[in-house]
């Protein structure tokens, strides 16, 4: 009788060890996402997953499911990193503005807020995956800055993941919460702010490799070097980074430009059109009373489709002769073949800007088109009621670049500016300066705000670029090829923001190779899992030797 009561025991003792195990790395992740909630907390990368490395590093072997088991504990990190990213969900709440009543408004941010960390956290996970097999593989033993650089380019890998499909948002990239500190995400001028990724978990490896431990066999040279290594690896890029805003040698015409915002509230805004359109004219006479020469315009500040709206147009264009000012709008518009766009027009004081206009290239999914809307419309039928509109909407393919003065202008909308692709496109196509047009109204004041901004941040740093964002409710920023804030209007204030900016001809080495250290990222995960795989294969097939006195098959 005393022997089940023991096993029960055992078993109950070795469930406490794994809840708390799974506790751990749930809290860690955590922590290592609170710098994209509150960038003054940006230093906490820097160490913060070295708790989680040093727990993989030295964690016992598993002989049952121990794959498995390290896709579940990347799951309890990724899902809690993932709940502190989008935090602001629940900031919407009740989401008044797009008429649902409370139940339904629950479960809308319900699946933002469970849906979208759980089904990038799902492939993350394989961070932990991969990291194990390095591990048995005996990569982690053997060759310790090895393995920090494997875990590091894995790691770039994954976020470029989240590039893909239209569950892939990169919203959460380590690089984001960087951006309160210019000089930390400098580096995104060599390679791209993956970079800056790398070396935020490079500096954690380290530091994980340096941390004592008793059952380690691991000698305290080797974790001099490690702490070395991590030391080094801060350092150089805080120096880089310095240096480099320090020397401060962008140089360009300079151009007079503001950003206006309205701040017209979500639940007025697709209603009243000539209501826009006054605050908009309102706002262009005194920014180009300041001395403005180009005036930005936020995401549809026009809600209509200009295509159809030839008053509207007019009036825009009139403004600008009157004004002597560019302005670069936002509206929809409908092509020869009746596709709806979201884009940004022009309108120039001498009548050429008649041109070919920007059409949004990345497509909000649940807020611009329902993706697999058959399957949502039959599954989730309130999730369906997030898109407002008659008739669907088209992606742009191309980095339409405005010419205006001979000044090279590239945009972006809203979501566009949170893919480094657009923006590294328009500027290989000659953009000179970068306007990014948004609506964030339906962000409220919530931190996705902040989030949004810094990503516009990390494009200005990536390419060398001065951005100029103007948001309908904020946040409306001028930003230097730095990723410094020059200028910059608060979310709830109707005005403008002007300030001059230089057109730009450099480029950075991030601009001229782009992703390619991406590849090699991925060629050396590749080649350095199939080196674990090589080892754990011949490690089984000793065993069986040593077991059975024959080879294995």
């Amino acid at each position: 009788m005393t022997r089940p009561e023991k096993m029960g025991g055992a078993e109950k003792s070795v469930r406490k060890k794994r809840l708390a195990f799974c506790a751990f790395y749930a809290v860690s992740g955590a922590i290592f996402a609170l710098p994209l909630l509150f960038g003054k907390l940006w230093f906490i990368a820097w160490f913060a997953a070295c708790p989680v490395i040093y727990a993989e590093m030295h964690a016992p072997f598993s002989d049952s499911h121990p794959y498995l088991k390290a896709w579940g504990r990347g799951m309890c990190f990724f899902l809690l990193y993932g709940f502190v990213t989008y935090y602001w969900f629940w900031e919407l709440y009740p989401l008044d503005f797009l008429g649902y009543g409370k139940a339904e408004a629950l479960a809308v941010v319900l699946c933002a807020f469970i849906g979208l960390p759980a089904v990038q956290g799902a492939v993350s996970s394989f961070f932990f995956v991969f990291v194990t097999a390095a591990r048995r593989g005996g990569i982690m033993q053997r060759h310790p800055v090895l393995f920090s650089f494997f875990a590091s380019s894995l790691w770039c890998v994954g976020e470029w993941l989240q590039t893909r499909t239209w569950a892939g948002i990169p919203w959460g990239r380590l690089a984001v919460g960087q951006v309160s500190c210019p000089p930390a995400m400098q580096s995104a001028s060599l390679f791209g702010s993956y970079f800056v990724s790398f070396l935020i978990i490079l500096a954690n490896a380290f530091l994980a490799g340096a941390v004592p431990n008793a059952k380690s066999a691991v000698t305290r040279r080797r974790r001099g070097i490690m702490a070395t290594l991590f030391l080094v690896t801060v350092l150089s890029n805080f120096i880089f980074g310095s240096v480099r805003i320090s020397l401060n040698n962008a140089d360009g015409k300079s151009v007079s430009v503001a950003a206006v915002q309205g701040n017209i509230p979500y639940e007025d805004k697709w209603s009243q059109t000539q209501y826009s359109l006054n605050v908009y004219k309102t706002l262009t006479e005194q920014a180009a009373r300041e001395g403005a020469e180009l005036v930005l315009w936020p995401e549809t500040a026009l809600p209509c489709d200009i295509t159809k709206s030839s008053e509207a147009k007019n009036e825009v264009e009139k403004l600008s002769r009157e004004c002597g000012a560019d302005i670069l709008y936002g509206a929809f518009q409908t092509d020869s073949g009746k596709k709806l766009y979201n884009a940004v027009l022009y309108a120039s004081p001498d009548g050429d800007g008649d041109c070919t206009p920007y059409r949004k290239r990345r497509l909000v999914p649940f807020g611009e088109y329902i993706p697999g809307e058959d399957l949502v419309n039959a599954v989730f039928p309130f999730l369906a009621g997030l898109v407002d509109l008659e008739n669907p909407m088209y992606s742009g393919d191309s980095p339409e670049i405005f010419d205006i003065n001979c000044k090279k202008v590239g945009c972006l909308i809203c979501f566009d500016s949170v893919y480094e692709e657009n923006c590294l496109e328009s500027v290989r196509s000659g953009a000179q300066l970068i306007c990014v047009s948004t609506n964030d109204s339906w962000f409220g004041s919530s931190a996705a705000l902040r989030q949004h901004n810094a990503h516009a941040a990390l494009r200005a740093v990536e390419n060398g670029r001065y951005v100029v964002r103007s948001a309908n409710t904020g946040i409306s920023s001028i930003i230097s090829p730095y990723g410094e804030i020059c200028e910059s209007l608060g979310e709830g204030e109707r005005g403008f923001i002007a300030g001059e900016v230089k057109m730009l001809n450099s480029t950075t080495l991030y601009t001229r190779i782009g992703n390619i250290p991406l590849l090699l990222c991925a060629l050396f995960c590749t080649a350095t899992a199939a080196a674990a795989g090589v080892n754990i294969y011949r490690a089984k097939k000793m065993r069986h030797r040593e077991t059975t006195g024959k080879d294995k098959p």
